[in-house]
């Protein structure tokens, strides 16, 4: 199991909304898809989006890069799973983390097997 880049996209929604409500004409609205109607500050919250620079998540800096519409993230995080016995529960470990160039391993196991997914977005 990978946990990337999602947490990075909800903190940097999270900021957009929290700078929002600081604005002047800013309405909040409950969500409803009946009757669908459009949201008279969602022009608003995504112009805070797309400004997103340098936010500081704790973990390292979010940026909105407006030329490839992702967010750019100082590192990547990877956590495995793995068990200790055939048949238990599954545990996930902070294995590794990409920042600036290189990784870190930061656990070892012997004896034993993680288990990456085949394929990785990020």
């Amino acid at each position: 199991t990978l946990d990337i880049r999602l947490v990075d996209a909800i903190e940097a929604l999270a900021k957009a909304f929290t700078d929002s409500l600081a604005q002047p004409g800013f309405q909040e609205s409950n969500a409803s898809c009946f009757p669908l109607q459009p949201w008279s500050s969602g022009a608003q919250v995504l112009s805070k989006i797309m400004s997103l620079s340098s936010f500081d998540s704790g973990r390292g800096e979010i940026s909105y890069n407006s030329t490839t519409g992702f967010f750019n993230a100082q590192g990547v995080e990877i956590v495995a799973s793995f068990t200790e016995q055939v048949g238990a529960a599954a545990r996930f470990q902070l294995s590794g983390r990409f920042s600036s160039g290189s990784l870190t391993k930061l656990f070892q196991k012997s004896g034993g097997a993680f288990v990456f997914p085949n394929t990785f977005t990020g």
